[in-house]
């Protein structure tokens, strides 16, 4: 076990799409139904983003929040060749409203009928230019899981292309400001509540596709037990692993990769005090064996509480401070 001197914090982290404010929201029901100009809705979304950003001191990457995104996967048919488009048009063109897991929160289930690979500029064409930033992508096995497909024998292969289609974005993300990605896994939590704790052995392979240089690559595990995800992230190629402390009952756990410790829960509108915070950080500190570097954010996305308080619980996280 290391010593406390030997821990080394590096600020914190965001670790998904953020909501946005009440006169954001409607702004983009105005546009959406005609009643409002695109160039509105732009505006509105600019405002969230520099209060977001604002927010965000002592943090090791940036981010706006990603608020133009209506959801993770509905982008990305933009980003990527291989979706299938409904003749409708809009987004309905995606496909089918979907609920997101067990939330009030819904995305459109896009179907895969071709082989996948980058569009153009990839997602940095859906993200703002902003220095030392992090963006946020579902990671392979999520990603698998979520969509409709027509086109691949196997979550596998799907899986794979996907990654490698991420990862040949990372030039236009790296040339827009963007240094660190982080995949979101939320998948296997979910399937860890319903009981379920094998998981497919390609997972760490198919994150490691996402790999390139000049990125920082993070898997973020929402909603999961460290104890229960912990190897797939260390058998990946990831540089850190997401855990989410607000739903492990301990944290003797073993890996050679940093932390990002998700200790604001992103689904609760209660926003957590400097005690609580620091307090499941000391706890982390003193039963986890890994690298000693560590960072610190929400566990899941901040898209499921208020805007208001999102900025609140960012707050919270650039308040931390390292106990002497």
């Amino acid at each position: 076990m290391k010593k406390s001197n030997e821990f080394v914090y590096s600020g914190a982290i965001l670790t998904g799409l953020a909501s946005r404010s009440g006169e954001t929201s409607r702004t983009h029901r105005l546009y959406r139904d005609g009643h409002a100009a695109e160039t509105d809705f732009k505006a509105a979304v600019d405002r969230d983003e520099k209060k977001i950003l604002s927010a965000q001191k002592a943090f090791a990457y940036k981010s706006g929040g990603q608020l133009a995104w209506l959801d993770a996967l509905r982008p990305l048919t933009r980003c990527f060749q291989g979706f299938a488009l409904r003749e409708t048009g809009g987004d309905d063109a995606v496909g089918p409203v979907t609920r997101w897991f067990r939330t009030n929160t819904f995305y459109r289930k896009p179907l895969v009928n071709g082989k996948l690979d980058v569009k153009d500029g990839g997602p940095a064409d859906f993200l703002p230019s902003l220095p030392n930033a992090v963006a946020f992508l579902p990671a392979p096995y999520t990603f698998a899981r979520l969509v409709e497909n027509s086109y691949y024998e196997s979550e596998e292969a799907l899986a794979n292309d996907y990654a490698k289609a991420v990862a040949k974005s990372s030039k236009k993300l790296q040339e827009k400001g963007y240094r660190c990605l982080l995949l979101s896994d939320p998948y296997v939590g979910y399937e860890i509540s319903k009981g379920k704790r094998n998981f497919p052995e390609w997972i760490p392979a198919a994150v490691s596709k996402a790999k390139t240089q000049g990125i920082k690559l993070g898997i973020n595990f929402p909603l999961a037990s460290a104890g229960d995800i912990v190897r797939l992230g260390e058998d990946s190629n990831a540089d850190f692993i997401g855990l989410d402390a607000t739903h492990s009952s301990d944290f003797k756990i073993d890996t050679e990769k940093d932390v990002l410790l998700g200790v604001v829960d992103g689904g609760r509108a209660i926003v957590e005090n400097q005690d609580a915070i620091e307090s499941r950080v000391e706890e982390f500190l003193a039963g986890a064996n890994f690298s000693g570097n560590y960072y610190i954010g929400p566990n899941d996305r901040l898209f499921d509480v208020p805007f208001e308080t999102a900025l609140e619980k960012i707050g919270a996280l650039s308040a931390f401070r390292v106990s002497q």
